[in-house]
């Protein structure tokens, strides 16, 4: 039962974006849902997709001018770069170039002399506190700067910056922010003192669909849906019966398949049978069409069962499990994020960020999503941001993976070494045969016996999510600093492996550090060569042949927790 819905106004701006004109005439929703089917013969016939998803590629570098890998001949360039375009200033101090998050369109260029001018940094600060919404805020030091930067400190913390900022004369500083309250995972700072740097992020920055509209293909089953426009948000009502028609359910149009895609929004539970702590709301995923589908729903009136994972078949609803939450169940009225990662046939659930759980999907791999709320229970909620977009990693064998402003935290403490070999994070690149470079900066924060005892590295040519090279430090360890293997079907191999010290020690606990691999085809059995903050550590073949795909890794079995950030393969 397809229902004549009074979100027609959202409707049109979609179909009007897609290249329909105006006026549109007011139809049943299956005539405009006819019409979006034509838009997208269109589309596949060589006109604009209207769900493209693309991609924004950020290159942020500052150079402090006593920096020794600097642009010769100059002190120091600040470089920010968007799509290979540099629309730094160019300036002495901070320059900061802000973006359009939605469409990837450059807005402003604006440099802050925070060296020489005692002003400059209470101007930065209203200039950056100046920026709202959906806004990306690139910023790099050129030169000099903290003299003057201190007022200007709060304000880049607003951004996604992370305490503490160095002020060092002459020292280099990177940022990738942004403006809006919810934090998106790619926030990312680098910092180095003087005569350490440059810093430099480089980042592929996933740009929302089409604007601040969605667009939608079928509402199933529901009373109404209505959208507050001043408020930015959709309002689905429920049934007063499930017997004939479970679920009230909205379905958006898919995008193109990648490796792994995410689907995601933040919900509000309004009104349920016993108020507002009582409902069943949640996300579809790998949906055939509107009456086939996977998906997990929340009930905020259960802490026994506070995720219900399951499918409809030919409309038809099975149950596949229900347990708890780590944090509890959401609550009602509140706004709360769900997100739901498709892998292959692997799914990971999140809640507020926490991984909730790790399932099977039962219908194949399908990049398309969306909302939904269970019929019958009086239901109302309210959801908003909602996307589906090509994911960048995806976490395998991991207790717990959250993403932070500026970092992701990976909790290992839980399983058996070696048993349940690496909780890993696997950045989904391209996969091809040339030579490559890996870096990440890693974190160890805490170990079975403290902050200096871990085993966190990188892995890299990766076949799949088990089959792979890779290369871990052990920061309880000087004469086992380093140790390189591979995984053979999920199973951890160190026959022809390598391990012993570090030229400068191992990596210290609670201490950013960064390590960096090439992979080359210097040699017929290809070269790899590991570097620790900047120092070579050891040279050996590869087991499995040169591929662009790999990730961060941390055994499991030892109560290890770590962080990791600025993860880069070019």
């Amino acid at each position: 039962m397809q229902l004549l819905v009074s979100f027609f106004a959202c409707a049109f701006l979609a179909l009007n974006a897609c290249g329909a004109t105006s006026p549109i005439p007011t139809q049943p929703l299956e005539k405009v849902l006819r019409r979006q089917d034509q838009l997208e013969k269109k589309s596949d016939a060589g006109g604009e997709h209207c769900a493209k998803v693309s991609f924004l590629d950020i290159h942020v570098r500052s150079e402090g001018c006593d920096d020794p890998g600097k642009t010769p001949g100059t002190c120091g360039v600040a470089y920010i770069k968007i799509d290979g375009h540099d629309y730094s200033l160019h300036r002495r101090g901070h320059n900061v170039v802000t973006v359009d998050a939605r469409t990837g369109s450059f807005l402003e260029a604006k440099a802050f002399d925070t060296y020489r001018n005692s002003s400059a940094g209470y101007n930065l600060r209203d200039y950056l506190n100046g920026i709202s919404g959906d806004k990306i805020v690139l910023v790099a030091i050129q030169d000099a700067s903290s003299p003057y930067l201190s007022p200007a400190i709060n304000a880049l913390k607003r951004l996604g910056a992370t305490l503490p900022i160095l002020t060092e004369v002459r020292s280099s500083y990177a940022l990738v922010g942004y403006a809006g309250a919810i934090k998106p995972a790619w926030i990312a700072q680098e910092q180095r003192k003087r005569y350490k740097g440059p810093s430099e992020i480089h980042l592929r920055i996933p740009l929302a669909q089409s604007g601040k509209v969605f667009l939608v293909t079928a509402v199933v089953d529901c009373k109404s849906m209505v959208q507050s426009i001043p408020d930015n948000h959709y309002k689905l009502d429920t049934l007063s019966s499930h017997s004939n028609y479970p679920l009230c359910r909205v379905v958006a149009q898919p995008i193109a398949e990648s490796q792994a895609y995410r689907v995601s929004a933040e919900l509000l539970n309004q009104a349920g049978w016993k108020g507002v702590n009582s409902g069943h709301l949640g996300l579809l995923f790998n949906a055939v069409d509107e009456n086939n589908f996977d998906f997990v729903y929340f009930r905020p009136h259960s802490v026994g069962g506070c995720y219900q994972t399951g499918y409809m078949a030919s409309g038809k609803v099975k149950f596949v499990e229900s347990k708890p939450c780590p944090n509890g169940p959401p609550k009602g009225g509140v706004w709360f994020p769900v997100s739901v990662v498709v892998h292959g046939q692997d799914v990971q659930i999140y809640l507020s960020g926490v991984l909730v759980a790790t399932i099977k999907a039962h219908f194949a791999f399908t990049a398309r999503g969306g909302v939904f709320a269970y019929n019958g229970y009086q239901n109302v909620v309210l959801f908003r941001k909602f996307q589906t977009v090509p994911e960048m990693s995806v976490s395998k064998r991991c207790k717990q993976v959250v993403e932070f402003p500026g970092y992701v935290k990976m909790d290992a403490d839980h399983g058996k070494w070696p048993q349940d070999a690496f909780c890993q994070v696997t950045f989904t690149k391209d996969g091809s045969t040339a030579s490559y470079q890996l870096s990440a900066d890693l974190y160890n924060f805490v170990g079975w016996n403290g902050v200096n005892s871990g085993h966190l590295g990188v892995f890299f040519n990766a076949e799949d999510e088990d089959n792979y090279d890779f290369v871990y430090f052990r920061p309880h360890s000087p004469s086992g600093c380093y140790q390189t293997g591979y995984v053979y079907k999920g199973d951890p191999k160190f026959d022809g492996a390598k391990s012993a010290t570090c030229p400068t020690g191992p990596p210290k606990g609670a201490e950013w550090f960064n390590v960096k691999v090439t992979v080359s085809n210097a040699t017929p059995a290809g070269e790899v060569k590991v570097y620790l903050k900047g120092t070579l550590v050891t040279t050996f073949n590869p087991r499995y042949p040169i591929k662009r795909r790999g990730g961060v890794l941390v055994a499991n079995g030892y109560k290890n927790v770590i962080y990791y950030k600025n993860f880069n393969i070019s």
